[in-house]
C-alpha cells in the first residue's frame, strides 16, 4: 500500500493496493483517491476495501506514515504491519553518515533483520522466505546457530516432509499381503495394532505371554476352517474390478476375422524419400536424349539445355 501519487489535476492522493500472487508477481488488486492523509481518510479507505474483498489480508507492507499506522491498527487489526524496506534505505541517507550508508556490510545487515522467541522458538524475519516457500532460509539457520539450536523446531517441519507421513507398519502389510483393496488394507493394520496391543502387557511375564501364543494359535486353526485359499489371486485384477464395478472373466476367447490378410504390409502408398527417388532413377535404363545427345536418364523435355525450360525463369518476370 504506497499513497506517494499526486499526478491528478485536483492534486489528490491516488493509493494503489499491491498484491503478490502464486508466481510471485505482484498484481493490483484495489486502488482509491483521497483529498488527505488524515486518520478519517485513510480508515475510509481501508473500510472501503474490506468490502470489496472476502477477507482481511494477514499482512500488508507500509511507508512510515504516522496517520496510515494508526488507520491500520484500528480497521485491520489482526493484520500483521511491516514498514516497506525500500523507503527505509531510501532514507537512510539523511538520518546515518554517508560513509556507513555505503558500506556493503551494513546493508547486508539491515537486510537481514529478524527476531527470535527463545521460549516457543518462533523465528520473525523480514525476507519471510519461510511464508512464501515454507522453507527456512539461512537467516533463520544462523539464528538458531547462534542460540545453540541445532535442531529445526517441529514447527517448522511440515508432515508431507516426514518419513512416517505414511505408516511403517501400513507399508509392511501392504508389501507382505500384496493387498490393494483399501478397506482390507485397513482392516489388516487394525489386527496387527490389536496384536502389538496384546503383546505389550505380557512381554516380560512368561506365564502370560504363553497363554497368549496358545490362544493365538488355537484362534489361527479356527481362522483357518471353510476358508478359500486366495494365494493365487492377482491384486491388479482386483484393483481393476473396484474400479469398474465388476468382476473380470478370466476366460476371454478372440475370434479371429476372416478375409483379412495376415502377412505382408499391403500395397506400399508412403511417401519416398529423396535418397529413395535417387536410387529409383540411378536404377531405370539409360537412353539417348535428342537434346544434349548424350546416354543419360531424361528426354529432350527434361533436359536441362532445353530452351524452353532455360527461358522460363524470364518468362516469369
Amino acid at each position: 500500500m504506497d499513497a506517494t501519487y499526486r499526478t491528478n489535476r485536483y492534486n489528490m492522493i491516488f493509493v494503489p493496493f499491491t498484491a503478490i500472487n502464486n508466481h510471485e508477481k505482484t498484481i493490483n488488486v484495489g486502488a482509491g483517491i483521497i483529498s488527505d492523509e488524515t486518520i478519517e481518510s485513510y480508515s475510509w479507505l481501508l473500510e472501503a476495501f474490506l468490502s470489496s474483498q472476502k477477507k482481511k489480508p494477514k499482512m500488508i507492507l507500509t511507508d512510515m506514515d504516522p496517520s496510515l499506522n494508526s488507520s491500520i491498527s484500528e480497521v485491520l487489526q489482526g493484520c500483521t504491519h511491516r514498514l516497506c524496506m525500500w523507503h527505509i534505505m531510501s532514507k537512510m541517507p539523511s538520518k546515518i553518515e554517508p560513509d556507513v550508508v555505503s558500506h556493503s556490510d551494513f546493508k547486508k545487515r539491515i537486510n537481514q533483520l529478524l527476531s527470535f522467541d527463545a521460549q516457543d522458538q518462533t523465528i520473525e524475519y523480514e525476507c519471510l522466505h519461510f511464508r512464501f516457500f515454507v522453507i527456512l532460509c539461512s537467516h533463520a539457520f544462523r539464528v538458531l546457530i547462534n542460540y545453540d539450536i541445532f535442531k529445526i523446531p517441529n514447527k517448522y517441519i511440515l508432515d508431507r516432509w516426514r518419513k512416517n507421513m505414511v505408516d511403517i507398519g501400513f507399508q509392511k502389510i501392504n508389501q507382505k499381503w500384496r493387498v490393494c483393496n483399501t478397506y482390507i488394507s485397513n482392516l489388516l493394520q487394525d489386527a496387527s495394532s490389536f496384536y502389538e496391543k496384546c503383546i505389550d502387557p505380557v512381554i516380560h511375564d512368561k506365564e502370560k505371554l504363553q497363554e497368549l501364543v496358545n490362544s493365538l494359535q488355537e484362534l489361527s486353526v479356527n481362522c483357518g476352517k471353510d476358508v478359500a485359499s486366495k494365494s493365487s489371486s492377482n491384486p491388479i485384477k482386483e484393483v481393476v474390478e473396484n474400479i469398474i464395478g465388476a468382476q473380470i472373466s478370466i476366460d476371454v476367447k478372440i475370434k479371429v476375422l476372416s478375409g483379412i490378410k495376415t502377412k505382408g504390409s499391403g500395397k506400399r502408398n508412403q511417401i519416398k524419400s529423396v535418397a529413395e527417388k535417387a536410387i529409383a532413377k540411378s536404377l531405370k535404363p539409360k537412353r539417348i536424349c535428342n537434346g544434349c545427345k548424350q546416354l543419360v536418364n531424361h528426354d529432350q523435355r527434361n533436359c536441362p539445355i532445353n530452351p524452353s525450360k532455360v527461358l522460363k525463369p524470364f518468362k516469369k518476370q
